[in-house]
């Protein structure tokens, strides 16, 4: 659904008579995931994980300053579940999961 308004332009009097329906707006194509503006997310990690993320995102901006931890992280789950709908229960993720969730 778009929150783009129908223009207006050109229509004058025509608008407060209404002697002319408004257009309606064409339908868009949804634009693919790539194109779509990230989603917020908010997840709670082990102090431990969030210094190691820290000492990565240092480490990657003195090569590159445009990274984010967001870039890291999402890079980073990518390739856990990429590996994960290969090897599903024999992925890294599962076992750890195993470790640490079912105590």
């Amino acid at each position: 659904m778009s929150n783009k308004r129908t223009s207006l332009k050109g229509r004058g009097m025509d608008l407060f008579l209404g002697e002319e329906a408004p257009a309606k707006p064409k339908a868009q194509p949804a634009p693919a995931s790539k194109d779509l503006p990230p989603t917020k997310a908010t997840f709670y990690l082990p102090p431990d994980l969030v210094v190691k993320l820290d000492d990565v995102w240092m480490e990657i901006r003195k090569r590159n300053r445009k990274v984010q931890k967001s870039h890291i992280v999402a890079a980073a789950l990518q390739l856990a579940l990429q590996d994960y709908e290969g090897k599903g229960q024999d992925s890294p993720v599962e076992r750890r999961l195993r470790k640490t969730v079912d105590r």
